[in-house]
Order: C-alpha cells, then structure tokens, then sequence
C-alpha cells in the first residue's frame, strides 16, 4: 500500500526544510485494493513498502464494538464502531496508514462504513465500502462506524492491512502487512430458536399488517414486533405471545395502525422465556395513502376465524350486506351491516365450512366491485 506525499516548502530557517506529507490513500489515489482481500489483485501494502521493512512485522488488529464493549456477533440495523490498530515489531515509525473492507461468504460488500474518524475516509470502490488513511497518521490507531446488514447476510469477515513509514516521501525505509491481512469474522447473533416462516408485509387501508408463522417452537415466549422509519433506529411496538412448545404450524398476526407514507420497517425479536433474544431478518414496506371504500380479510388463508376490515369514506352511517359464495356461485351466508364512517372490523367464523376458496361481496358504493377472494384451509 503506497502513501504519496506532496511536499511543501513554506519556510527557510537556519537553513532547514521542512517537510509536510499527505496521501488521500491508495483506492482514492489509485483505484485500488492494496489489502489481500479475496478478489483484489494479490498485492498488499508490504509489497511496495516492504515487508518485514525498516520497522519490523507489520500486522493489524481489527476490533468491532458496540456502546463500547467489544462483540463477535452482529445485529442487523444497529451501527458499530469499528477500531483498526497497526502494529509495528521495530523501531519508532513516523506515522502509519491502513485500508479496511468487510465481506460476506461470497467475498461482495456486507452493510456499510460510515462517520469516519481522524485521518480516515470512505471511498467506494468496484461496490466494495474502503475505510482508508487520509493522510500519513502519528495515531497508528483508526475508527470509523459499520452499519450492519440483515442476517441472512450470514458471517461478514472484515479484513484490513497497514503500514508504518518514515516519512520521507517515498515508499523506502518503511514496513508493510505482508499477503495474510488482519481479520476479524462477526456472525449475526443467532438464528431464531423457532422455524420461521412467511414473515411479511400488507397493506390494509392506511395500515400495515405484518404476518408469520412458525413450524416449531420450543420454549419461546413472546415477539416483540419492532418499527422503525429508516432501518436503523428501532423502536417495539407491541408484544405478541408465543406458543411456547409446538411442532404444528402456527399464525401470528400484528397490524400496525401508524405507518408514515413511503419506507417502514420491520423486524421481530423471539424472546425466551430464560430472556434469552434473536432477531429476524428485516422486511421492508412501502406504504401509500388509501382512497375510497375499501374491503379486507385477515388472516388470509384463514383456518377458522378472519377478520373483516371494511373502510366507509362517508360521513354518515351506512346500511349494507354481506355476502359469502362459494366456488360455485351458490349464496351460503348473508348478513346485515351497519357501517360507521372510517375502519370498520366485522369477525367471520368460517369454522363449519370446508376448505376452499369463497368470494365475499359488500354491497353498496365502491364496496361492490370486486368480490373479496377469500381461502379456507
């Protein structure tokens, strides 16, 4: 990894030259990964500064830490400080640069760097976020900030390189990290102790109704349904109970009534009943404003039980019925609605009839132009 310096003269006293060093680091200046990471070109900093060089060894320390205190494992959405320490075995180096990228299992960039530290900057390059020296550093320490990913990401492995130099304009009389980089692997902080499945998104009216199941569970006690408006910052919005110990399929349902306009998202936290919590992946819903009378069911496929959300614009009371058909076509329920301006919620037990698909109509207005699709199962 190369450090240029431009070279300044700005003073004459008693004869000396002084000399002030810059370099705005190597995927800046030159485009370039100079790490040893997997898909750059096989050169690291010790191949132009020398390695072992003029100042011993050179290895670098890669340390991820959250409020803190140092972690292994990641949660998705949360920001990490990430601390890169370049070590030298010799003598007492004028300053020090490095080069940082996380990666996943299949070597593409893993979340994102950000708020970079004293002589570090960002620069993307080829997809890939490169955390660098911004000029030669007397602190051979650097830090800067790691937005992490969802987990289905799965292990990010950061790898980063250094040097130490003596500032003399030149990549001569320094040391540099040979071929193997510093790394440093953090796992996402476990899988659910549960199989889960289906967990998603849907709009009804101005709301969002977030739905999961679960094909087993063991000892798990609640979910906490968690909201945020820009992926970063969560906060918990209710918590639904869980099973505790099944091996059948089980339906959670979770409707959220305050959702901004554009971007929401969302996530669950399984928590134990020994407190003991992982994270869900995060899901992503654009929501739009709703015009006009609208009908709804959830849950959809319904086992026994679903609940009708049927939105009136009116200012007034309205009177309307209900109708259930079957694939046939044949009439099978009906009855009378009194409907209150704004969301109605109307409960349909389904329990007595067999499974298959049915079409629900709400005469009236817009409320019967299309028939509700409905599935028994």
């Amino acid at each position: 990894m190369k450090i240029r310096f431009i070279y300044n003269l700005f003073a004459f006293v008693a004869l000396t030259l002084l000399l002030v060093g810059y370099s705005a680091g190597p995927a800046a200046e030159q485009g370039q990964g100079y790490i040893g990471a997997p898909g750059e070109l096989g050169v690291s900093c010790g191949t132009c500064h020398g390695n072992p060089g003029s100042y011993g060894i050179v290895t670098v320390d890669i340390q991820a830490f959250n409020n803190g205190n140092p972690v292994n494992t990641y949660l998705p959405g949360l920001s990490y400080d990430i601390v890169v320490t370049v070590n030298n075995t010799a003598s007492n180096p004028a300053g020090f640069g490095f080069q940082a990228v996380a990666l996943d299992g299949n070597n593409d960039n893993a979340g994102s760097f950000s708020d970079p530290g004293t002589n570090v900057h960002i620069v993307n390059l080829s997809g890939r976020d490169y955390a660098e020296h911004d000029g030669m550093s007397a602190s051979r320490s650097f830090s800067f900030k790691w937005n992490a990913p969802a987990p289905s990401v799965g292990t990010v492995n950061f790898y980063a390189a250094g040097n130490a130099v003596n500032g003399n304009g030149a990549t001569s009389g320094d040391s540099g990290t040979g071929t193997t980089p510093g790394r440093l692997s953090l796992a996402p902080e476990g899988a659910l102790p549960i199989e889960l499945t289906n967990f998603t998104a849907k709009q009804y009216f101005n709301s969002v109704l977030l739905s999961w199941a679960t094909e087993t569970e063991e000892n798990s006690d609640y979910f906490a349904v968690q909201y945020s408006k820009d992926g970063f910052n969560f906060e918990t919005l209710d918590e639904v109970n869980a099973a505790g110990n099944s091996s059948t399929l089980i339906n959670y349902n979770y409707r959220h009534l305050n959702p901004i306009e554009g971007n929401n998202y969302y996530r669950l936290i399984e928590v134990d009943f020994d407190g003991q919590e992982t994270i869900s992946e995060i899901i992503v819903y654009r929501i739009e404003a709703i015009d006009g009378d609208v009908v709804h069911a959830y849950p959809n496929p319904i086992i026994d039980k679903t609940s009708l959300l049927i939105r009136h614009e009116g200012n007034l009371n309205y009177n309307t019925t209900l109708r259930l058909f079957n694939v046939s076509g044949q009439l099978i329920h009906m009855e009378d609605l009194v409907l209150m301006p704004g969301e109605n919620t109307i409960e349909l037990d389904m329990t007595n009839y067999p499974q298959g698909y049915y079409y629900l109509k709400v005469r009236g207005g817009d409320l019967g132009k299309k028939p509700l699709k409905l599935l028994k199962i």
